[in-house]
């Protein structure tokens, strides 16, 4: 049973600013949570939102998880864990109805460069990721993502905004710098229409895009209220 859940963070929390200020530390406290679950209907999957004067730290899990222990640490004082069965609400959903939706995705391209010992043969390798710049690529992009999950988008019903890159340093066991991980975000939010319910459940319960270990490719969805 894929789980939406949430934790409403207490900025003041010494605890919460040391987890969520390294992206690696959230994923570790949340892997820890789901060790030993089954990953077959989905994967664990993170955002951090600020909604208004919250801050609201969003969790997919493949079943749902005990949050208590957690969010006595993090969370504000007073306010309780919160969860949502993806796949119950999902059952309601019909082809063609239109949804709001938010996306913070690592939006890149893989390339293979001319001269490169893989350039003659460009489908046998991934090639060099490359974050895509322009917003109508970016665009792009999402309308090919929506092909694969079940949703597509009117690009003017769409905002892509392009946030600083972020670069997470990869560590050996022993505590050496492996390399340096960079991710091209863009923050999507919009209007989308459903295609293929099912699909679209895989979309949100596995996760669309690169770095879904550092907080990006969660898709959310809401009733629209206002067109």
């Amino acid at each position: 049973m894929t789980t939406l859940s949430r934790i409403v963070i207490d900025p003041k929390s010494r605890e919460a600013v040391r987890i969520l200020s390294n992206p690696r530390r959230v994923h570790g406290e949340l892997a820890r949570l789901t060790d030993g679950m089954k990953y077959a209907q989905g994967r664990l999957l993170w955002r951090l939102d600020r909604l208004g004067e919250q801050i609201v730290l969003h969790i997919v899990t493949p079943a749902p998880v005990d949050l208590a222990e957690l969010n006595g640490r993090i969370g504000r004082l007073g306010s309780q864990p919160a969860s949502l069965d993806l796949g119950a609400a999902l059952a309601k959903v019909r082809p063609g109805q239109r949804l709001r939706f938010s996306l913070r995705a690592n939006v890149i391209k893989h390339v293979v460069r001319a001269g490169s010992t893989n350039a003659s043969k460009p489908h046998l390798t991934r090639g060099k990721p490359m974050g895509l710049i322009k917003e109508e690529e970016q665009q792009e992009w999402l309308v090919r993502q929506g092909e694969r999950f079940g949703f597509s988008v009117d690009r003017r019903e769409v905002v892509a905004r392009t946030l600083p890159q972020e670069r997470i340093g990869k560590w050996t066991a022993d505590g050496r710098r492996e390399r340096t991980v960079t991710l091209n975000v863009v923050q999507f939010d919009g209007i989308l229409t459903v295609t293929d319910p099912e699909r679209l459940l895989a979309g949100l319960s596995q996760g669309i895009g690169k770095g879904k270990a550092y907080g990006f490719g969660m898709l959310t969805i809401s009733p629209v209220t206002h067109v």
